[in-house]
């Protein structure tokens, strides 16, 4: 279930914000515009991890679940 840290989706859509944070910004477009983007990718990240921790948080619960039944036979 772990992933390597170049192939986990949160963390190469937060180098995309970083880099398009960097290019707008010296490029000369609106503040505004860049920030927006920055809070939408900020908002996708946030889901992303959320699911990520969930499905752990799942997978652990149906080992444990395992582990349990098969010590009770």
């Amino acid at each position: 279930m772990n992933v390597p840290i170049w192939k986990n989706r949160s963390v190469l859509l937060a180098l995309v914000g970083v880099l398009q944070s960097v290019i707008l910004q010296y490029t000369g477009v609106s503040q505004e515009l860049w920030i927006a983007i920055d809070a939408l990718l900020i908002a996708v990240i946030g889901a992303w991890a959320v699911e990520e921790g969930a499905t752990r948080i799942v997978a652990g619960l149906r080992e444990f679940g395992t582990l349990m039944l098969k010590s009770k036979k």
